[in-house]
């Protein structure tokens, strides 16, 4: 291999994990080397990133949320325009800054404190999960209006699989 790019080559192999064959496995440089031949230790796919997970579930439940706010106010009821309008949106805001708090402290850790990191998430995972159980959120989620929350359905299978996804 030429010297130039040898060191490209070794990045390839130490960081990427992959193996090229070696021009002289083959019986001519001119031939492609067949799939089959390479030697690929990347994994099949790449580990959950905890912070997608969440941004994912909470979309999907600020979705619900905000549906049930347009049927709200649909309704002409000044009452329950009013609990569309303030009674909503915040209801885990706690919960969420301690969430969205951690999973950034987690992500930038250095692999000193990755497992400090992971244990702040985890924390914060059980009392989002704790807050959730709450009868509020089963209220919502069976609300009379027929419009699917998402709290226990997605919020809280997202926030399991990213307690294990840091553990």
């Amino acid at each position: 291999m030429s010297g130039l790019l040898d060191p490209k080559l070794d990045w390839v192999m130490r960081v990427l994990g992959v193996r090229l064959p070696d021009a002289t496995e083959n019986e001519s440089t001119e031939e492609e080397v067949p799939e089959e031949d390479w030697d690929l230790a990347l994994p099949l796919a790449l580990p959950p990133d905890p912070q997608a997970i969440y941004e994912d579930a909470k979309e999907e439940v600020a979705a619900g949320i905000e549906e049930l706010i347009r049927v709200l106010k649909s309704t002409g009821h000044p009452v329950l325009d009013q609990v569309a309008q303030f009674g909503l949106l915040g209801l885990t805001d706690g919960q969420h800054v301690a969430l969205t708090k951690a999973l950034l402290q987690y992500r930038s850790a250095p692999p000193a404190g990755r497992e400090q990191a992971s244990k702040q998430v985890q924390d914060a995972v059980a009392m989002y999960r704790k807050t959730l159980r709450g009868n509020v959120f089963s209220l919502m989620d069976d609300n009379p209006f027929g419009v699917e929350i998402g709290f226990r359905s997605v919020l809280d299978p997202a926030l399991a699989d990213i307690a294990q996804a840091v553990g």
